[in-house]
């Protein structure tokens, strides 16, 4: 059977708004399953915009401002991982304490699932 896999397109600001939702609840936000792809995709987007010649103002100019761009996302994602990875840490320490098995494991990717079977 073929997953139907619907592509979220990553911005800037759709970065940014994920963090502001992740930093304002306390529970972990669900995201599509192909977010780091998607993350990575725009990432070396970026990537070749800054590498490509630059033959005018204009482009020294996009360039200038996609490294700046570039900069601030990847303070963004860092932000972004360890507020996840801490409530992940959180919720893996509240299972062990209470020997509860009711964790809403929706809301993991594959990647995160690994971490929170390998701590609880």
């Amino acid at each position: 059977m073929e997953e139907n896999k619907e592509e979220v397109t990553i911005t800037y600001e759709t970065l940014f708004e994920l963090l502001r939702r992740e930093k304002e609840r306390s529970e972990l936000q669900k995201l599509d399953s192909s977010f780091f792809a998607n993350v990575l995709r725009y990432l070396k987007d970026k990537q070749t915009i800054i590498t490509k010649q630059q033959t005018d103002l204009f482009s020294a100019e996009e360039k200038k401002k996609t490294e700046e761009q570039l900069s601030n996302v990847k303070k963004i994602l860092k932000e972004f991982y360890d507020k996840r990875e801490k409530k992940i840490m959180s919720m893996a320490i509240d299972k062990s304490k209470n020997k509860s098995s009711i964790i809403d494991n929706s809301v993991f990717l594959k990647e995160e699932r690994e971490l929170f079977d390998n701590i609880g």
